[in-house]
């Protein structure tokens, strides 16, 4: 995205079911966006966009909203696709079949969703980040290269220093269902026909994971 935007093209049509691996090897550098049929690059000298093309989960307020917006768009959907992946739901707990003005009033409302019990198991690095990608005031998001040096994006490798999976009062299998709600919302958004891709799967299909759990690599693993 950052690459996008350096050439002032914007997606306009973010989603997990636009994000696509090149070929079955499950190599994350394979991974691609696709579809690029709502993309626009912007030549106007005001950097602005006014045609709504958009997926409803995933429209920016602005863009929704028929008003003026420019690259921050795909930020927000960024925003949508990161919080879905983290939560297994979406923000402000619009679903597909909302109306554009029952999107409208639930975004405006606020209500982003990291009130709730599945928030006290995410660090205090991906809540900010995702605070940050859902802002309603376009000009305050971040751009695409700014997030590629936030913190929780840099020291992705890292693992946190406490155990966020015992901080909270969710037991294993409430854990389990929260990523098994979000494998089903991906895969649900990537079985339209139109470009399926590769559907996600629990970690118990990974032989990685399976031979490490047999070796003790990961003690107290969920039970998923």
């Amino acid at each position: 995205m950052a690459y996008l935007h350096k050439n002032n093209v914007a997606h306009r049509d973010l989603k997990p079911s636009n994000i696509l691996y090149a070929d079955e090897s499950g190599d994350p550098t394979t991974i691609r966006i696709v579809d690029f049929g709502f993309a626009k690059q912007i030549r106007h000298e005001n950097g602005l966009l006014v045609t709504p093309s958009f997926t409803k989960s995933y429209v920016a307020p602005e863009v929704i909203s028929l008003q003026q917006y420019d690259l921050s768009c795909d930020i927000w959907s960024l925003g949508c696709i990161l919080f879905t992946m983290l939560t297994g739901t979406t923000p402000f707990g619009i679903g597909p079949e909302d109306s554009h003005e029952e999107i409208i009033k639930k975004i405006n409302h606020g209500n982003l969703g990291l009130d709730g019990k599945i928030s006290q198991y995410l660090s205090d690095g991906a809540k900010d980040l995702i605070k940050r990608l859902l802002t309603l005031d376009a000009k305050v998001r971040p751009t695409a290269t700014q997030i590629l040096t936030h913190t929780w994006i840099k020291n992705g490798h890292q693992l946190p220093e406490v155990n966020l999976a015992a901080m909270g009062t969710m037991n294993s299998n409430q854990m389990s269902k929260a990523v098994g709600s979000s494998i089903s919302i991906i895969n649900s958004s990537r079985s339209n026909g139109k470009a399926p891709g590769l559907q996600l799967q629990t970690p118990k299909s990974s032989g990685l994971f399976n031979r490490r759990m047999k070796k003790g690599k990961f003690p107290g693993a969920l039970n998923l």
